[in-house]
């Protein structure tokens, strides 16, 4: 859930720098330091120095000041959620070292420094989240999270610098479950009311995918330069974080074993709006911002051992 949220207040803060730094060019095109203007590097560099300080001191304020505090402990999270969390980890990191490597590079340094500026940059940034867990009584260091982390900065910098593009992209969709009327009350407790709150806390509708670019692996093929074929993940049933078991309001002890949690995995086409070729500097950026988000398609899905066919997937 928090990992989420953190995407989506480092996105929205960038947003309004990001419409010029996206705007310019950001291809990956390995070439050596540019600093002919000293003065975009440090718009850069003080950007996302305003972007890190802001964000953290804004879910601080949020999120973590309301919460009991305890010295440094650690907390074994790696089995919860069936993983559903983690994969939004490494998602988060993902983007956020994408978006820190195209300010940097707007700023005129080389795309082997940006990268390594960005990815870094990411993985600190979510480092700090992991410090702050671990001084709140309720969660707790994450190692976990912190491999989850490393692997979505990893994810990234190795095609940057292995390919000079992404050929494989992280990406997110989401799509509001129904529940049986009996657990209403714990899905208002656990994932909110209203549709954003749904959003961030919700894992049972959000669906993760690793969108790969067919063009970008076959180059002397026909393949449409815009096709990608998705692979996703989500999981179903969770009305807790281990288990489906829980105490309400007068302390009585709910279990709901009969509600089954499950895995779900899918395969389906997708779209790369990057391969979209436009002048137009706010479509530029919305196309940026699209190539996060899996386009609803068919789909193949496997649910609980069973094969089925989906004519659209969020």
């Amino acid at each position: 859930m928090k990992a989420v949220f953190t995407i989506i207040i480092y996105t929205t803060i960038t947003t309004l720098f990001a419409v010029k730094t996206i705007a310019q060019k950001t291809d990956m095109v390995v070439k050596k330091d540019t600093l002919t203007n000293n003065k975009k590097l440090k718009i850069a560099t003080y950007a996302q120095t305003g972007i890190v300080v802001s964000t953290l001191a804004t879910l601080n304020a949020v999120w973590y000041s309301k919460e009991p505090r305890q010295k440094l402990g650690s907390f074994n999270d790696s089995k919860e959620w069936l993983q559903m969390d983690k994969i939004g980890h490494g998602f988060s990191t993902y983007s956020e070292a994408k978006l820190s490597y195209a300010i940097w590079k707007w700023g005129g340094l080389s795309h082997k420094k940006s990268v390594l500026y960005g990815t870094t940059m990411a993985w600190l940034y979510q480092m700090s989240f992991e410090i702050m867990d671990g001084t709140v009584a309720s969660y707790g260091f994450s190692w976990a999270d912190v491999a989850a982390n490393t692997l979505g900065a990893g994810l990234f910098s190795f095609q940057a610098l292995q390919w000079n593009e992404q050929r494989i992209v992280p990406k997110l969709s989401y799509w509001r479950q129904k529940y049986d009327p009996t657990v209403l009350q714990r899905v208002r407790d656990l994932y909110g009311t209203n549709g954003l709150e749904r959003f961030l806390k919700d894992y049972n509708g959000q669906t993760h995918w690793l969108s790969g670019n067919l063009k970008q692996f076959f180059p002397k093929t026909n393949i449409p330069t815009w096709l990608n074929v998705a692979i996703g993940y989500g999981a179903n049933g969770m009305l807790g974080g281990f288990e489906n078991e829980w105490k309400d309001k007068n302390g009585n002890l709910i279990t709901r074993y009969d509600i089954k949690r499950t895995r779900q995995w899918y395969l389906a086409p997708d779209i790369d709006f990057s391969k979209f070729k436009t002048n137009k500097k706010l479509v530029k950026v919305l196309f940026f911002f699209l190539s996060s988000v899996k386009m609803p398609l068919p789909a193949l899905m496997i649910d609980g051992g069973k094969i089925k066919f989906k004519a659209v997937t969020f």
